[in-house]
C-alpha cells in the first residue's frame, strides 16, 4: 500500500496503517450472487492497522487521497445506505462510518485459573492477578490500577504491575507473600487508563473480592 493513498480516520486520529500487510485486490465481484472464492473478494482494499487495533470509543471513516480515481478520473465516494445504484459526490465518503467499542476490561483472573467476579469469595491469596482488556493499552498508564483493603481503605502495595505480551493485559505480580487471608479487597482501574491512541477507560472499573483462609 502506498502511504497516504487510503487510511482510516477515527475522530481526529489518523490510524497508522501497516503498509506491507495492507493491499489492493483488483479482481472479482462482491455483488450478489457471488458466493465464496475469488469472486467474493474484490475489488477490495484491505487495510491492516499497524497497532492491530483501532482507537476506542470513536467514530471512524475512510480517508482517500484525491489521487485515487477510477478509469473515468472520478474520486471514490460512498452512496447513502450503501446503495450502489445511488449517486454520490466524488470524494465524499462521509456516508460510510462506524463506531468503535469503548476500552473495556473483559476479565480478571489469577494464576490458579480462577476468574474473579464481583463479590467473589475464597479467592486464592497467593496467586497473582491478570486483568484482560479488549485492546492494547498505553503502558505508561497502568498506574490507574490500585488495590486497597475494602474495610479501612488501607492500600495493598505488595505487587508490581507489568503489561503482558501484545499489550492487552495488566499483570499484578506479588513482591511479598500475597494478600492477607479472609480479607475483602477492592481493585479499581480508573479512567486514567488509556489505549495506544490515548483514548481512556470511559468509567472506573471496580471489583470487590474476598480471599480465602
Amino acid at each position: 500500500m502506498i502511504e497516504g493513498a487510503v487510511g482510516l480516520r477515527c475522530g481526529n486520529i489518523d490510524v497508522p496503517i501497516d503498509l506491507d500487510a495492507s493491499y489492493w485486490n483488483p479482481s472479482g465481484n462482491q455483488q450478489k450472487p457471488a458466493e465464496g472464492g475469488f469472486d467474493a473478494i474484490g475489488p477490495a482494499i484491505v487495510l491492516i492497522p499497524a497497532v492491530m487495533a483501532l482507537p476506542t470509543n470513536l467514530e471512524c471513516s475512510l480517508a482517500f487521497s484525491t489521487d485515487i480515481v477510477d478509469k473515468e478520473d472520478n474520486q471514490v465516494c460512498a452512496p447513502p445506505g450503501g446503495d450502489i445504484t445511488a449517486d454520490c459526490t466524488p470524494g465524499d465518503t462521509s456516508a460510510f462510518k462506524f463506531k468503535v467499542e469503548s476500552l473495556t476490561i473483559s476479565d480478571v483472573a489469577n494464576d490458579a485459573g480462577d476468574e474473579i467476579k464481583e463479590n467473589q469469595t475464597g479467592v486464592t491469596k497467593d496467586s497473582p492477578l491478570t486483568i484482560v482488556l479488549n485492546v492494547p493499552i498505553d503502558p505508561t498508564t497502568i498506574g490507574a490500577l490500585t488495590i486497597v483493603e475494602t474495610t479501612g481503605g488501607t492500600p495493598f502495595t505488595g505487587y508490581t504491575l507489568t503489561v503482558g505480551t501484545g499489550g492487552a493485559t495488566i499483570r499484578a505480580s506479588f513482591t511479598g507473600g500475597g494478600f492477607a487471608p479472609n480479607t475483602m479487597y477492592t481493585l479499581t482501574v480508573s479512567t486514567t487508563l488509556k489505549d495506544k491512541y490515548g483514548q481512556t477507560l470511559p468509567q472506573n472499573f471496580v471489583l470487590h473480592f474476598t480471599t480465602g483462609a
